[in-house]
């Protein structure tokens, strides 16, 4: 029963069945997957819908010189197509007093410095103070040279610092996502269209591609969203591991079990190898690769 006030409750049954793919094709589609990713990173024109960068554990010189604890830095990176990017550096000292955060403020291009256990910021600080602050503490001297003739925009900031600290981190993630909707033309049995996302996700050297390709369909029994999906895991350039799955969900009252049973027969009717490689090709189209 709903408490006063609480919204409707409405229960989503689901069935997920791997897919039949043979070793070959599991390998072509895999160096397809890491082709697409490849070819839309090296696309200059070619913007994800989200990149998100993430570097922890990188070591300062600061305590490191004078003998006593490591201090260390993390950075985060946020940027979505349509949004205000976000960006937020940590430095972390075994004194507490010289431990502080800065959050990147896009609309003013400015950073506020928060210290711990403070409410509210201690003030604001520049891009080129920020700089300034930075550059004696880098493992990696004359990190912001590049920046030096040029009055530098936050991100600017963000990003140079990213690419100069990655090798030092102790933990690199960086997440890619690029997204496709198309529209179903003359198929009145179809919810909106064909939703294609890919996504590339690197943690320190081991990078997964993940291609997921999904549509509504009315039946005669209620609305149920078929989305197809493959992944393929590299360490380097050697590949881990590869495999997909159907999965058939709906708000609907529909039984897991009859749910169980569609999922089971798409694959005889279906060839789903077929739908992975349009929605490879609905990407490449989207994205003139």
């Amino acid at each position: 029963m709903n408490t006063i006030g609480s919204a409707p409750h409405t229960e989503q049954h689901s069935s997920s069945v791997r897919l039949e793919i043979d070793f070959g094709e599991q390998r072509e589609l895999a160096h397809q997957l890491k082709k697409l990713g490849d070819d839309l990173k090296e696309q200059p024109l070619a913007i994800p819908d989200r990149n998100n960068v993430s570097l922890r554990g990188v070591g300062l010189r600061v305590n490191a010189q004078r003998g006593k604890a490591q201090s260390y830095m993390s950075l985060d990176i946020a940027e979505q197509i349509n949004r205000r990017p976000s960006a937020t550096i940590r430095i972390t000292d075994p004194t507490p007093q010289r431990s502080a955060a800065y959050g990147f403020l896009p609309e003013f291009d400015v950073w506020e410095e928060w210290r711990a256990g403070m409410t509210e910021p201690a003030r604001m600080v520049s891009n080129t103070d920020l700089i300034e602050l930075l550059d004696g503490q880098l493992p990696i001297e004359r990190v912001f040279e590049p920046l030096s003739d040029k009055i530098p925009t936050g991100l600017e900031v963000a990003h140079i610092l990213a690419d100069n600290i990655k090798k030092s981190a102790r933990t690199r993630t960086q997440k890619r996502q690029y997204s496709d909707t198309q529209v179903i033309i003359g198929a009145p049995d179809y919810m909106g269209g064909v939703e294609t996302n890919f996504t590339v996700n690197v943690v320190n050297g081991r990078t997964r591609h993940s291609l997921f390709v999904a549509a509504s369909q009315l039946t005669g029994i209620g609305t149920i969203e078929k989305q197809y999906g493959y992944e393929a895991l590299f360490s380097t350039r050697t590949l881990q591991d590869a495999g997909g799955m159907v999965r058939l969900s709906s708000v609907d009252d529909i039984s897991p079990i009859r749910l169980d049973a569609f999922a089971r027969r798409d694959q005889q009717r279906n060839y789903p190898i077929d739908s992975l490689s349009k929605g490879i090709d609905r990407l490449r189209k989207a994205y003139k690769i």
